[in-house]
């Protein structure tokens, strides 16, 4: 790639692999010996599948449970490069992915470039692509080093991709557009919290920061929005639901505004078959400017999970669902739950069977 700091190898050379991967004093080997539990490969797509195989057998051999994550910015499953298709994701390779698409569809349905319904059948793509094992553990981001902070890009209407660094340099966020950026910013935020995978925040997005393409999205951390601290730390809270964590999902939208995550467990299980209390949570993402009512019908779920599940929500007993934001709580009858989701807001309800 023309950069003479980062050398080029022959990754199949025996003495290289030896020394990076394979002996037991191996540069992966060493550091997991003193306490790492995995590792990110960078650009992975550079690395061939089977030297990809081989760093996971290595990774694997001092604790089944270490991690291998893969740099890749497409839909890993169905990945090329180099003209060949891509094996890591099947299981031999890489435990899971960067989860770049995800953040570009979150990105452009706040934007208005999509809407709801098109973010739920990206949802139900990714689910569907993907193994569970592999989705359960996508790293889920939206803001990172090498793209610019999500609430910049909430913020404006500019396209830095074709900016110098000098015309970067002389943008400026108003107010009033970060404080419409910072309503938006949430309700990413919340969708990555509600979906399947591991929700990864980018430092300094929990607390305000902006900035656009390196070097501007690394600069020193500073907090500028305390609000935005205390929501990301409820959502931490949250997050720690058996229903959001190993859930299964389910994918919903009332309008083109609206979008519906339903994370549930059922008969007694989550997604992995381990033992757990009946439990469900429902988010509502409403993007639009105005109050939106909602009325769901938790029967009508359907794409996405199995006909066991679908008759388990069926016959489930949902009767009270409580907002874990306001504490705010809400009948359910016959399955039927109606409730006003304020415009440019979030909510997520808590519900038990029974």
């Amino acid at each position: 790639w023309g950069f003479k700091s980062l050398p080029e190898v022959d990754e199949h050379d025996a003495s290289w692999q030896d020394y990076i991967i394979q002996s037991d004093e191996s540069v992966i080997k060493y550091w997991l010996r003193r306490g790492a539990s995995g590792y990110r490969l960078d650009v992975a797509d550079e690395l061939p599948d089977d030297v990809i195989f081989l760093m996971r057998d290595a990774v694997k051999s001092i604790n089944n449970d270490n991690l291998l994550l893969g740099e890749v910015w497409e839909d890993a499953t169905t990945k090329q490069s180099y003209g060949k298709n891509r094996k890591y994701a099947l299981g031999k390779g890489l435990d899971s992915v960067m989860n770049y698409p995800i953040r570009k569809a979150i990105l452009s349905f706040l934007k208005g470039r999509t809407n709801a319904y098109e973010l739920k059948y990206f949802l139900l793509g990714q689910q569907q692509n993907y193994a569970s094992q592999m989705y359960y553990c996508l790293m889920n981001l939206i803001s990172s080093h090498d793209v610019e902070r999500m609430r910049t890009m909430l913020a404006l209407e500019v396209d830095p991709s074709g900016l110098s660094r000098e015309e970067q340099a002389h943008i400026t966020v108003s107010i009033e557009q970060d404080n419409k950026a910072a309503k938006l910013l949430k309700l990413a935020f919340s969708i990555c919290m509600a979906v399947p995978g591991m929700p990864s925040i980018y430092y300094g997005d929990e607390c305000g920061m902006h900035g656009l393409k390196d070097p501007f999205n690394r600069e020193t951390f500073q907090v500028t929005d305390e609000d935005m601290m205390r929501y990301y730390k409820k959502w931490g809270e949250i997050r720690k639901l058996v229903s959001l964590k190993t859930g299964f999902a389910a994918f919903h939208n009332i309008d083109k505004d609206v979008i519906v995550i339903f994370r549930f467990t059922a008969n007694g299980y989550d997604a992995f078959h381990k033992e757990c209390a009946d439990e469900a949570a429902l988010v509502f993402i409403n993007r639009s400017e105005k109050k939106i009512r909602c009325c769901v019908d938790l029967h009508s779920f359907k794409f996405g999970i199995s006909l066991e599940n679908r008759m388990y929500l069926e016959n489930a007993n949902y009767e009270e669902a409580v907002s874990l934001f306001s504490g705010e709580k809400y009948k359910i009858r016959d399955g039927l739950l109606d409730i006003q989701i304020d415009a440019m807001m979030s909510d997520c309800l808590f519900m038990k069977n029974g």
